[in-house]
């Protein structure tokens, strides 16, 4: 089943050999969020990452201080920052 979003038309993704037998999909959400998803049914586990423009010379204008807040978001509660303020 296809995510929401038009698959990119044309798109070949270069992989490692090591990846052959994972599918991979590539489309953008309505927000213009870009998304690649990787599939492989010989895995047991599953993954999410997440790739932020870094620092406030990429978030919008009409956004200030949108970078700050998602580091907050990303690491405060780890354990590496559990009690951060």
């Amino acid at each position: 089943a296809a995510c929401a979003g038009a698959p990119a038309v044309g798109l070949e993704i270069d992989k490692p050999e090591t990846h052959r037998s994972r599918a991979y999909q590539h489309f953008s959400l309505p927000n213009g969020m870009k998304v690649i998803l990787a599939s492989d049914a010989n895995c047991d586990k599953a993954a999410a990452a997440l790739a932020v423009g870094v620092g406030r010379l990429h978030e919008p204008k009409d956004m200030p201080g949108l970078a700050h807040f998602c580091e907050h978001m990303l690491f405060l509660g780890t354990e590496a920052f559990p009690d951060e303020a």
